[in-house]
């Protein structure tokens, strides 16, 4: 039952998802075939119409004249009703009615405003007629109805006619008995009496009035119908975008397309599409990235995340302003020493993190791998702010991408950058590397089996299902460590999203200061016997000391 049902539920999902995410389109499809077909309807010309009703019944000549019935009655109502419409609307009496009236209309033209409509299994049939003169519609309607009354007396009055020319002929005849005359005589008679009492089996029982209020156009309905199509091509509309359209809109769409855990979510704010340092964020975009750090911290693997590669499918997902704001929301955390936070910029392709954020953008990544600079060449420290008035902010840790420009793609495949990872991994307590968007550019594809998690980040608006289809199919060849994703630029509110957020990230800021209590203790043990930054415990050349006062005097 459960198996019959998932797959309902998810088409229900599906379309609530599309209704969600394209029912502007389908509203302003509403609003504007509704709006056209009033103002259609408003403009038409207004036109009246007026009924009459006829009642049809059973002839008896026969069983007058001969004691039986000649002719076998019908017995299927809805066989004779329909006969008796046929009959109402022949073109005879559509001549005989025009030359009534003695007007201009053509007896297709009377026709043409004309409608014979039947009872259903009643005997009584409506004669309606539509004009724009609510007068002539009146009187169409009861000259079309009188003249088939006097069409059908006329046509049972012949009959008599031609049974009384019978009787007439018999008595002429000179070998007629005496007995036979008085007889046909009898029978003359009666005939006559009949022809005088046929009513062709019709009456018009409801003449027609002059109506009062048009009966076209019905502005309401009409609009009511036009509002009618404008949803259903509305829909059309929707599924043709959501069939062309290949970005992702929808937080659910967005898990689905990972099927891998969501870590963080990060919602819509100027603050971050300001480019901001990330120093005096507001409280709400501190929190989600607080939460960030907090979900990698204790994601369920099965070993020490001590580096995360921040990586993305396309340009413009926000990958950089996530690597920057979690390596902030990480260093705040953070205790220094081995818990120092660095931030590694490996997108020399388009790098962006010295001019966003005021730094030297040169010796950077590049010029540590090519050249064995020492750390203090290369690495810059950036206060940070943990949202409180602080005498000693804590410190992050970057280097920008610097000089690659002779081989870019090859450089983060090389030796010497797994040597500087390794070394640089081993100095800090958090490494968050940014890289350039993986499903365009491949230089860090290597970097992704040597690091120790894998964050995914996408964009709602700007994700596209088959970028994000190739770019989990290249990770799986890989065999990337990927721990799960960040949503990106979800508006508050969506999916649930806002206050439980919030509250989740406190709760899990809370559990987490209770196990970092913990280990701040042996950190700051540690700390105390090493005295210095972790970088000058670094017995490589790359790592010579990197104390504060040489790197200012550097």
């Amino acid at each position: 039952m459960n198996d019959q049902a998932r797959p309902m539920r998810s088409d229900f999902d599906a379309l609530v998802r599309l209704l969600r995410r394209r029912g502007i389109w389908i509203v302003l499809c509403t609003l504007v075939a509704g709006v056209a077909a009033v103002a259609w309807s408003s403009n038409r010309p207004k036109q009246y119409t007026a009924t009459a009703g006829l009642l049809f019944q059973s002839s008896q000549v026969p069983d007058q004249l001969f004691g039986s019935t000649v002719v076998a009655p019908a017995t299927d109502p809805n066989r004779t009703a329909a006969t008796d419409v046929q009959l109402v609307g022949l073109h005879v009496v559509a001549s005989l009615t025009a030359s009534t009236l003695h007007s201009q209309l053509t007896p297709a033209a009377i026709l043409g405003k004309i409608q014979v409509q039947g009872g259903g299994q009643s005997d009584v049939v409506n004669v309606s007629a539509t004009d724009h003169s609510p007068q002539l519609a009146a009187m169409l309607a009861n000259a079309f109805a009188s003249q088939f009354v006097k069409f059908r007396r006329d046509a049972d009055r012949a009959s008599v006619d031609g049974a009384l020319k019978v009787v007439d002929a018999q008595l002429a005849a000179p070998r007629t008995s005496p007995s036979q005359r008085s007889d046909l005589q009898s029978r003359a008679t009666q005939l006559s009496i009949l022809k005088q009492l046929q009513t062709g089996g019709v009456q018009l029982v409801q003449p027609a009035v002059t109506p009062t209020s048009p009966s076209s156009p019905q502005v309401r309905r009409d609009g009511a119908l036009g509002a009618g199509l404008g949803i259903l091509l509305g829909i059309v509309v929707a599924l043709m975008m959501q069939r062309f359209d290949h970005r992702i809109r929808d937080l659910d769409e967005l898990k689905e397309a990972y099927g891998l855990p969501l870590l963080g979510v990060i919602p819509k704010s100027r603050a971050l599409d300001a480019d901001t340092d990330g120093v005096a964020l507001p409280r709400l975009e501190a929190e989600a990235f607080q939460m960030l750090r907090t979900a990698l911290r204790y994601a369920k693997v099965d070993r020490d995340v001590r580096s995360v590669l921040v990586a993305s499918a396309s340009p413009s997902e926000g990958k950089s302003t996530i690597a920057w704001n979690l390596a902030v929301a990480a260093a705040s955390a953070s205790g220094g020493g081995d818990s120092r936070v660095l931030l590694i910029e490996a997108d020399f392709h388009r790098p962006s993190l010295a001019a966003k954020h005021g730094l030297r953008p040169s010796p950077g990544l590049g010029d540590l791998i090519v050249e064995d600079l020492p750390l203090a060449k290369v690495v810059q420290s950036v206060p940070v702010s943990s949202g409180t008035a602080e005498q000693n902010p804590p410190i992050l840790d970057v280097i920008p991408a610097g000089d690659a420009s002779s081989n870019p793609a090859g450089l983060l495949q090389s030796a010497g950058a797994i040597e500087v990872l390794s070394m640089l991994t081993r100095l800090y307590g958090l490494v968050v590397i940014d890289t350039p968007p993986s499903a365009v550019i491949a230089d860090a594809i290597p970097l992704m089996r040597r690091v120790g998690a894998v964050l995914l980040v996408g964009r709602l608006g700007v994700t596209r299902r088959d970028a994000v289809r190739r770019f989990t199919e290249q990770l799986g060849n890989v065999e990337a460590r990927v721990i799960g994703f960040v949503a990106n630029d979800v508006a508050i509110g969506a999916q649930g999203y806002g206050y439980r957020a919030d509250y989740g990230a406190y709760a899990a800021e809370r559990n987490g200061q209770q196990r970092e209590s913990q280990e701040g203790k042996r950190s700051g043990r540690r700390s105390a016997v090493a005295g210095r930054s972790p970088v000058a415990g670094a017995r490589s050349s790359r790592a010579r000391d990197l104390d504060p006062a040489e790197r200012d005097r550097d």
